[in-house]
């Protein structure tokens, strides 16, 4: 089964950091694609955006 995983933050290396603890947190989990988007928010305001697809092992 597949599932989605979405994860945000203000910055790109508080966004790795959030991707790196999700990881460590699953069990059986298989990441079959990412993608990464920036969105300009304002001028100095970037949100930074994962998607991410995966599977649970079962």
């Amino acid at each position: 089964m597949y599932q989605v995983k979405i994860l945000q933050a203000n910055q790109l290396n508080l966004l790795e950091e959030l991707i790196n603890i999700w990881l460590k947190e699953q069990k059986d989990v298989n990441v079959v694609d990412m993608k990464f988007h920036s969105n300009v928010l304002a001028p100095g305001q970037t949100e930074y955006v994962v998607i991410m697809v995966y599977q649970t092992q079962q």
